[in-house]
């Protein structure tokens, strides 16, 4: 008898265990099952994960609408920017005028034109235009193109108050100007500490404290004041979207010099041309930078109260030939990344 209840013990054990292991294969099966399906895509999908178009639109501002201007170049804006004036967000304006037919105030003038055009290729900021709040102006590079970036806090009297973040460059034969705006209310509203009220001049209307200009910038500039930083940072990001491609030949001959080469015979040898310098470095390290000035296919360097003349024998996207006049020999060089 005992031995019978042990028989019937052992097969009901038996019994679990082969119970047990067909439910988990098949618990194990129908998980398999749900990961193939959570990861099937259709052929459709497929075909467009394929095609590359995919990786086109991983970058946000490849999903921004593009601007074309008359002067040849390219800029895109987000959907939350307006194109033109707008009273509700921001807006973007964008003005191109040859140089030639210039005849605007503020420095938007011929004259000024042709002096900043120089000055701004040297790295120089130029004489004034417009009404710049003097510690926001920088010269910046879009792409290969010098620019001045500057803001306007006021214009005229202590009454006004506007936020315009500009770009100022020369694209060939024409000046261009981009600006981006955003309404003074909600900044003011959000930011009292740095305006006040001059009854006496200006009535009820909230203006700046001059005092405090300089503390709102730099803040902003930070990140730290909200809207404000938001209106920087949106400049930042359309200005990095130019596309500008140059159509005189001198121009372009700059437009492609402008950057890093390695030469070939030494790989430690690097030489960079900004828009005014060329910067020699070995192993690393800077070794000298001297002006230089490009006349047609001539390079020419002030170095150590000498001038060095290079040739350019040819000069793409990834090559620089160049011929040193002074010795006859010919220096190649491939564009570093």
């Amino acid at each position: 008898m005992k031995n019978q209840i042990l028989l019937v013990t052992a097969f009901f054990i038996i019994i679990a265990v082969i119970g047990g292991g067909v439910y988990f294969l098949n618990q194990k099966q129908e998980t398999q099952k749900t990961n193939e399906n959570q990861f099937q895509i259709s052929k459709e999908e497929q075909e467009f994960n394929d095609s590359g178009r995919a990786k086109a639109i991983e970058d946000e501002t490849d999903l921004w609408q593009v601007y074309e201007d008359k002067s040849g170049f390219t800029v895109k804006y987000p959907g939350n920017v307006a194109l033109g004036d707008s009273k509700d967000g921001l807006s973007l304006k964008i003005e191109s005028t040859k140089i030639n037919d210039l005849n605007g105030t503020l420095g938007y003038n011929k004259e000024t034109a042709i002096k900043n055009k120089q000055a701004i290729e040297n790295g120089q900021v130029g004489e004034n235009v417009d009404f710049p709040f003097e510690d926001s102006m920088s010269i910046i590079e879009l792409g290969r193109t010098p620019a001045r970036d500057f803001v306007v806090f006021s214009r005229f009297d202590v009454c006004n108050v506007v936020f315009e973040r500009k770009a100022y460059f020369f694209k060939d034969d024409y000046q261009v100007v981009v600006t981006l705006s955003t309404p003074k209310e909600q900044i003011v509203k959000s930011y009292p500490q740095y305006f006040k009220i001059d009854k006496a001049n200006c009535g009820n209307e909230m203006i700046w404290n001059f005092d405090k200009q300089k503390e709102f910038y730099e803040k902003a500039k930070k990140g730290e004041l909200g809207v404000a930083s938001e209106w920087l940072t949106t400049f930042d990001s359309i200005i990095k979207t130019l596309d500008i491609s140059p159509r005189s030949k001198e121009t372009g001959t700059k437009y492609l010099l402008i950057g890093k080469w390695q030469s070939d015979e030494d790989s430690k040898f690097i030489t960079e041309y900004t828009n005014s310098e060329q910067v020699d470095y070995y192993d690393g390290k800077e070794i000298a930078s001297n002006k230089f000035t490009l006349s047609g296919d001539i390079i020419s360097v002030d170095s150590f109260n000498e001038k060095i003349e290079y040739k350019i024998l040819e000069v793409t996207d990834e090559k620089l030939s160049l011929s040193y006049l002074g010795r006859g020999n010919t220096l190649n060089f491939k564009r570093v990344k």
